[in-house]
C-alpha cells in the first residue's frame, strides 16, 4: 500500500552473508536507502504500528522460533518510540 516506514537495521544483519539477509536487503534496497539507517548495536527487534501498538522481540536466540510481546500501554509505547528515535538519530544513512 505504499505505507511509509523507517527502519534501523543492525550492522551485523546488513553485513550477514546468509541468503535470507541478502535477499531482504536486495529486495528493499531502494526503500532502505530512502528510509533506513544502520546501527552498530541494537538492543532488540521492535515494530511500531501507527504509534498505537508495538511488537517487541523478547528473545535473541538464533533459529526460526521467536517470541514477542505486544505492547498497548501508552507509557511504554512512548518509551519505545523514544528509544527508536534515539537509535534512528545515532544510526548512519545507508549507502546507495
Amino acid at each position: 500500500r505504499q505505507v511509509p516506514t523507517r527502519q534501523v537495521l543492525d550492522a551485523a544483519f546488513l553485513d550477514a552473508e546468509d541468503q535470507g539477509s541478502q535477499l531482504y536487503v536486495e529486495r528493499y534496497a531502494d526503500d532502505l536507502r530512502a528510509h533506513g539507517r544502520r546501527h552498530d548495536k541494537l538492543p532488540g527487534k521492535l515494530i511500531v504500528v501507527d504509534r498505537r501498538v508495538a511488537l517487541v522481540s523478547i528473545n535473541r536466540l538464533p533459529g526460526p522460533e521467536h517470541q514477542a510481546l505486544c505492547v498497548y500501554h501508552r507509557g511504554l509505547l512512548l518509551h519505545l518510540l523514544a528509544s527508536f528515535e534515539q537509535h534512528w538519530d545515532a544510526g548512519q544513512p545507508l549507502e546507495p
